[in-house]
């Protein structure tokens, strides 16, 4: 089968090299065998950058999207996330039928693209990249969310070459790109909620937040806390939601609010009575 790009965004470079260097692997190890795969060529808007990478990957150059589709048998789109989403409606009606379209813009499903029922529309995520010396970055596995005719096709092609992936349906890509999330955005949000709210509470010396921050980060001390879900005492908890509240910091008291609720469901503390501690949380998050 032959694939193609179109456009030239980003992770193009990590999944270019990845193609290329499972398809040397091949042949090395399969010398009188056709790879599965085959570089065709590639389709982007600013000419001189879609020649140069072509030039640089032995690739040809599509001078029209159409001619593109008619000659390859799988697309991987590397296109800014509007342009993804506007692609299925300049796509319809143009009679492409039979290809394999794939993206891999993160916050979008395979659904995105699907223009008709005979073609494969499929959402790929490198959940992880691994750096290496001599070749950048290289993904270890592939999720695989996607439906068609030709997706039996896509998954014998990656069995072949050696690409680790996992298929998974449309809501458990949605759930794990949660859990990423949680392990890339969370920590950064805590640690500047804190950081803030020690230089609110500690207004009259400011070096010391900075300085507990600093020593915290770096990992050569240990925060001395005291947790409202571990606590018995439902005064200190109320004293302690009230205060937030009335600072008027409402992204704090709601991050306040959502890790207490998340503590007491996943530990389920009883020290507490639920009744109390959901209406407080509530108040926080400023439910009526």
């Amino acid at each position: 089968m032959e694939f193609s790009y179109l456009g030239l965004s980003e992770p193009i470079d990590i999944v270019n090299s990845a193609l290329l260097n499972h398809t040397v692997t091949y042949r090395r190890t399969n010398r009188n065998l056709t790879p599965p795969l085959k570089f065709g060529g590639i389709y982007g808007a600013d000419l001189q950058k879609t020649a140069n990478f072509a030039a640089k990957n032995d690739m040809a150059v599509y001078t029209k999207a159409y001619d593109m589709f008619s000659k390859s048998d799988i697309i991987l789109v590397f296109l800014p996330c509007r342009a993804v989403k506007s692609l299925a409606a300049s796509l319809r009606g143009h009679g492409i039928t039979g290809k394999i379209i794939c993206h891999f813009t993160p916050s979008l499903c395979a659904e995105v693209l699907d223009f008709g029922a005979d073609n494969t529309y499929i959402s790929m995520f490198m959940p992880t990249y691994y750096s290496q010396s001599d070749a950048g970055l290289i993904p270890d596995t592939v999720l695989v969310e996607g439906y068609g005719p030709k997706m039996s096709d896509i998954e014998a092609i990656m069995n072949l070459i050696g690409i680790n992936y996992i298929t998974l349906s449309r809501e458990n890509k949605l759930a794990y790109l949660a859990a990423a999330s949680f392990l890339s955005d969370f920590p950064r949000l805590v640690e500047s909620a804190a950081h803030r709210l020690m230089k609110m509470s500690l207004y009259s010396a400011p070096q010391l937040a900075d300085s507990i921050m600093e020593h915290y980060k770096a990992g050569d001390c240990v925060i001395n806390s005291c947790s409202v879900a571990d606590s018995s005492d439902y005064g200190f908890f109320k004293s302690q939601s009230e205060v937030l509240s009335s600072l008027g910091i409402d992204d704090i008291s709601t991050l306040f609010a959502t890790m207490l609720l998340a503590q007491q469901q996943s530990f389920k503390s009883d020290s507490i009575s639920t009744a109390k501690f959901d209406r407080m949380c509530k108040k926080l998050l400023k439910y009526s």
